[in-house]
């Protein structure tokens, strides 16, 4: 039974943490949307990755920012404004395990290409 309770227990720390990280992600957002319209644009991105209180939060989530225009391109579906939740979801899969996951879909995806073209050749 306690092994079952530690489990237990884990799963809502993780939980826990991940809210929290949330939160500070959403808290990010918006000191980012300077105008207040729910969307950040790449000027926004850019003014928001020169303020230190941002570069301060982003540090402290493990989230280093060397360039703007890729992050925000990763971020953005196309649109050229990033709502909360691309901004959310875009960060989570710049961390940890989620980073690693994607490297390996990516690699398979190049995999079945490579194949593909090796097949078109012949």
């Amino acid at each position: 039974a306690t092994a079952a309770g530690d489990a237990a227990l884990a799963v809502q720390e993780k939980v826990r943490n991940k809210e929290q990280y949330v939160s500070r992600l959403q808290e990010i957002f918006f000191e980012a949307d300077s105008d207040g319209n729910g969307v950040i644009t790449k000027q926004e991105m850019d003014d928001a990755c020169s303020n230190p209180v941002v570069l301060h939060y982003l540090s402290i989530l493990e989230i280093e920012v060397h360039e703007v225009e890729p992050l925000f391109d990763l971020l953005d579906d196309g649109d050229g404004e990033v709502t909360i939740k691309e901004f959310c979801q875009g960060i989570m899969r710049l961390k940890g395990q989620a980073r690693a996951l994607d490297v390996i879909s990516i690699m398979h995806d190049a995999n079945m290409i490579m194949t593909q073209c090796r097949e078109m050749k012949r």
